[in-house]
């Protein structure tokens, strides 16, 4: 057994010194770290850098008796963090810092977020050691016990301790020693923010939830182009708009940050996938994607553009055929020479029947017309048909209705992956918006008639 471990051992530093060779030829000394890893069931660890906002995995090390070792090109200090490989967003990781040329030795016990150093240790990286220690003792990952009445008392220290962390940050590097600061601090303020949403045994009410988090998006004001090298930067943008409605404060919009920041809320909108339509990502494009630079990002925006530019407004509808309830084969373009709405839904969807009296409304309103048509389409099961034309008659639902048999067709074309869904199509059978408001916002009705004048 022992002599496979010398043999992994082996391999591991002729393939190191095949990398340190390469990067000596260019001129530089890579970064090292290692260490040991005595956590349960950690087999594999992962080394992570801060790229538009996420902690992303570089590399990824096997355990090799408890130990690891990494070597990585770093020109200039950066924030970095050691931990699982399956990415676990801003918890359990070893965060350090470091450049090329130095020699980190880390140790990790227990869980990913409690590591102490070894040997020569860098000031800030002291500082880091420290910090994480106690953000781990008011914040520990993954902790269900650690409930809002554990929690609340501890959060005065708790900041204030941020603040004298971050005052103790010092290095020869003051352009890395600010970005440096601002994640302590920042990290508080997430950390807080983050707890609220993670499971635990009870949760506050929002009169319960601390007042100080009202003031969350001024405290974390992203007009400084540091916050897009944060790794917590991406989750932040959407955390503080979820933040600021459960505290009853105004909406939280991109539009105050800086430069940076909107660049990587727009890479983030576009890497999960969380534009609905063409024409939400090309909005967001035009306000905060068109200082994209890296050639990387360029491709995948293109690549988007290509494939889903043909649901922008303008461009022609793409048909789909479903039966009615009467078994008849009807399709999208039957209704050329006519405004149409499509209502996608189905009757398990509570928010669906939320909007049937707004619906029911609108087509009374535009009763009589003969250039409007409202195009019911259920994406129930086959199992739930009989539901479905129950729901018809019992809600004496107007309009056509289609049967599209489960997320079909009409799903795939239209990128359509929550319900309620209303889509506009205008005289011609072009796309007016295949995002369009629900009929509970006044908005939709201004657009049908809008459409219906030209």
């Amino acid at each position: 057994m022992k002599s496979k471990v010398m043999k992994r051992w082996l391999l591991t530093i002729w393939i190191l010194g095949i990398c340190l060779t390469g990067f000596a030829q260019a001129g530089s000394t890579p970064l090292l770290v290692k260490g040991t890893v005595d956590v349960p069931y950690v087999e594999e660890v992962g080394l992570y850098r801060s790229i538009d906002g996420f902690w992303e995995c570089v590399a990824t090390a096997k355990l090799m008796d408890g130990k690891y070792l990494f070597a990585l090109d770093v020109p200039q200090t950066e924030l970095l963090a050691v931990g699982l490989t399956t990415n676990t967003a801003t918890k359990q990781k070893a965060v350090f810092c470091g450049k090329n040329g130095d020699r980190i030795s880390m140790n990790i016990k227990e869980r990913m977020g409690n590591y102490a150093f070894e040997g020569e240790v860098s000031n800030n990286n002291r500082v880091l050691e420290a910090w994480e220690r106690e953000y781990q003792q008011v914040l520990p990952d993954n902790d269900i016990k650690n409930t809002w009445k554990v929690l609340y008392p501890k959060v005065d220290g708790f900041m204030k301790a941020s603040k004298d962390y971050a005052a103790k940050v010092k290095s020869e590097d003051a352009d890395f020693d600010a970005l440096l600061k601002l994640f302590i601090e920042t990290q508080a303020w997430f950390g807080l923010a983050d707890f609220h949403f993670q499971p635990a045994l009870e949760f506050p009410t929002a009169e319960e939830r601390l007042p100080l988090l009202a003031s969350l998006a001024e405290n974390v004001p992203m007009n400084t182009p540091l916050y897009a090298k944060l790794p917590m930067c991406g989750n932040l943008l959407f955390m503080i708009p979820a933040n600021q409605k459960v505290v009853g404060k105004p909406d939280w919009s991109v539009d105050s940050a800086s430069e940076a920041v909107q660049r990587v809320y727009f890479l983030t909108q576009l890497r999960f996938g969380y534009y609905k339509t063409y024409d939400e990502f090309m909005a967001d494009y035009e306000k905060y994607g068109k200082s994209v630079t890296d050639k990387k990002q360029l491709a995948q925006i293109e690549d988007y553009k290509q494939k889903n530019g043909y649901t922008a407004a303008g461009k022609p509808a793409i048909d789909f055929t479903y039966p009615d309830r009467n078994g008849k084969q009807v399709s999208l373009s039957d209704f050329k020479g006519k405004v149409v709405v499509v209502d996608v839904w189905a009757t398990w969807c509570g928010p669906c029947k939320a909007e049937i009296p707004h619906l029911k409304k609108l087509e009374k309103e535009f009763e009589g017309r003969d250039d409007i048509v409202f195009l019911g389409v259920s994406v129930d099961k086959a199992k739930d048909k009989e539901k479905w034309l129950k729901m018809i008659d019992d809600e004496q639902m107007a309009g056509i209705h289609l049967f599209a048999d489960g997320f079909s067709q009409i799903a795939e074309s239209y990128q359509i992956t929550g319900i309620p869904r209303f889509m506009v199509f205008d005289k011609q059978g072009n796309i007016v918006s295949t995002n369009a408001p629900r009929p509970s916002n006044p908005q939709l009705k201004t657009l049908l008639l809008n459409e219906l004048k030209k």
